[in-house]
């Protein structure tokens, strides 16, 4: 599959931090700094991971009940130190050569009746801390943005109808993320062309066309031709600029979302608040969003007027550059309308922030 540059310059300071190296193994000499011993020598073998297989760093900030802000950060490392030296420790300064191996086969080959867990730890770490930056980004709060273009009001009889019109956007800096730190695993999903098929079915109809005999010399080449592709369950996500342009790529997403809209309406909420700020409306509604994204099947497939791809894993399409405007005719009972101070339209998930809520003042 095509890897466009702009995605592969991705790897360089984004809104998430990225490094990358090809090499699948490398001994590197780092050093690392720390108030003791300990901590110097686990700075250095994590500055020599990030030196040779990359770090992803995701991470924002919150708020506590008291005001306070702290930093929620969760970092990614593709890899693990085999082994390691320390060559000097001076001050504060550790200085350590290391073997560090990029972690890409979960397999391992043992004898006997007995497993040695402990050999697993790199691979299960790995997929824990892949895991966790995917359940950072599983929040339809912070990949989508709702914004509402006009509103138009008509008293009628009893009621007040409101006509909203707006727009349901990606955010950017959500799918730049998930772009990001997919390349940076390396973990390509599985997909295949139905080239071979289309070459075995065609070559069986041609023969098919000289009678029985040819049937037969046909089945035997469409059996010999045909391929048997891999699948698995693991789920995956793929990306595509529209629904009308073919996939540039898939990659594995360990675990898969679990919060996103996985049907092609988006689930929204219409929200009115009083001047208090008590809620007093509360209307819900789905918004057809296909163009958006696209929940895909193992073995299913998809045409394009020039291409045809057939999805090995289940996944999540993401369709980068679409857009989806939308109009909402609304009833409001006329004594509820006349206290509506603020008309909120966010997506249905709770604790929504603003960067995907709008909101419409009332005054």
């Amino acid at each position: 599959m095509k890897k466009p540059m702009r995605l592969l310059k991705k790897f360089c300071i984004l809104s998430s931090l990225l490094y990358a190296s090809v090499l699948s193994a490398e001994v590197v000499t780092v050093d690392g700094y720390g108030d003791d011993f300990e901590s110097a020598v686990r700075n250095a073998k994590l500055a020599a991971i990030e030196n040779v297989v990359g770090t992803f760093i995701i991470g924002g900030r919150e708020w506590q009940t008291d005001d306070s802000v702290f930093e929620k950060v969760k970092e990614y490392h593709g890899g693990y130190i085999k082994s390691y030296d320390v060559l000097e420790y001076k001050n504060d300064r550790v200085t350590i050569k290391a073997d560090v191996e990029r972690i890409k086969d979960n397999s391992l080959h043992v004898g006997g009746n007995t497993i040695d867990m402990s050999q697993f730890k790199p691979q299960i770490d790995n997929y824990n801390s892949r895991r966790a930056i995917v359940e950072e980004l599983d929040d339809p709060r912070k990949a989508f943005n709702m914004k509402i273009n006009s509103v138009r009001i008509d008293p009628k009889e009893h009621k007040y109808q409101f006509r909203i019109n707006g727009t349901i956007q990606w955010q950017p800096k959500w799918v730049s993320d998930l772009e990001t730190f997919v390349l940076s695993t390396q973990d390509e999903g599985k997909t295949h062309t139905d080239l071979n098929d289309n070459i075995a079915s065609g070559t069986f109809n041609v023969l098919n066309a000289y009678g029985p005999v040819g049937a037969v010399l046909g089945s035997v080449a469409h059996s010999a031709i045909k391929v048997d592709y891999p699948t698995d369950n693991t789920s995956m996500v793929c990306f595509a600029k529209t629904v009308f342009k073919s996939v540039d790529y898939c990659y594995d997403l360990a675990g898969g979302f679990k919060k996103m809209p996985i049907y092609s309406e988006m689930p929204t909420s219409i929200i009115g608040k009083d001047k208090d700020g008590k809620e007093i409306f509360n209307h819900r509604i789905n918004i057809k969003s296909d163009n958006m994204y696209e929940t895909i099947h193992k073995g299913q497939t998809k045409k394009r007027l020039f291409s045809e791809i057939t999805f090995d894993q289940p996944g999540y399409i993401i369709y980068s550059d679409a857009e989806r405007v939308f109009t909402v005719l609304l009833d409001i009972n006329a004594d509820i309308a006349a206290n509506i101070e603020t008309l909120i339209v966010e997506p249905r998930w709770k604790k929504i922030n603003l960067s995907s809520t709008e909101k419409i003042h009332l005054t």
